[in-house]
């Protein structure tokens, strides 16, 4: 199901190209260890240096747009991840997967970034793009609250081919049942707040000029997510949660 090419510049677009064309029968992922391009939400770069670094992209079938489908992909990535390693891994709200950490650094408490998720949809499609960072050594790292999965002297082509193809296969699963539920959450809503890193922690959640801050208190069945204020509680559709420290 996976294709791996030598370099892309966003595998997000080069799925949507090969959608528009119909040249693959769902599902189907593209995979790289050098994405030159690569984008997060709200257009902000993905870095990823080449060969330390995993991106892919799954197209899945969808009947409709629904963004709640980040969190069962986010769910499928977090158990590949934590199958390879014996610290914690969690979700950040929205779309980011942590993992536990020993210091704390400003917005992510005692979590380190490992990977992240944009899901998109063209022509008919979910396009659930994955950037995992695999090997970097300490001073490469992509961010100041960032980290690895492997040290930075693992073979990273080898053992990120073998994670893209638990990746896929956990979100293909897990998307064909989020499918069965018509994109509600109820069912899952267990798992995600078993898995989140911010559930019952000081955030402030930030959508351009808007801010909020509050307690994190889970996710809604179409995503959103729950604050505790002392105004009462309040849905956070969109944006970024950070962790603030008390």
């Amino acid at each position: 199901m996976i294709t791996f090419v030598a370099q892309a510049g966003s595998t997000n677009t080069d799925v949507a190209a090969l959608l528009q064309a119909g040249e693959r029968a769902l599902p189907f992922a593209l995979a790289t260890f050098d994405q030159r391009a690569g984008r997060g939400r709200a257009g902000a770069p993905w870095v990823s240096a080449p060969g330390r670094g995993l991106a892919m992209s799954i197209a899945l079938a969808a009947p409709q747009v629904q963004p709640s489908v980040v969190h069962p992909v986010g769910l499928a990535v977090r158990d590949a991840l934590r199958a390879r390693t014996g610290a914690p891994v969690g979700l950040a709200w929205p779309n980011d997967i942590v993992i536990a950490a020993e210091q704390e650094v400003e917005g992510w408490g005692r979590w380190r970034k490992i990977a992240g998720i944009l899901c998109e949809w063209h022509a008919g499609a979910i396009i659930a793009g994955i950037g995992v960072n695999l090997a970097y050594p300490p001073e490469q790292q992509p961010s100041p609250w960032a980290t690895s999965l492997y040290p930075p002297d693992a073979d990273a082509e080898l053992l990120g081919r073998e994670l893209a193809s638990d990746i896929a296969d956990r979100a293909v699963a897990a998307v064909e049942t989020w499918r069965a539920h018509d994109g509600d959450l109820t069912y899952l809503l267990e798992d995600i707040d078993a898995a989140s890193a911010w559930r019952g922690q000081q955030v402030r959640a930030r959508q351009g000029e808007t801010e909020l801050a509050g307690v994190f208190l889970g996710v809604e069945p179409d995503g959103a997510a729950r604050i505790g204020t002392p105004s009462g509680i309040e849905r956070w559709i969109s944006g970024e949660v950070r962790h603030v420290r008390v």
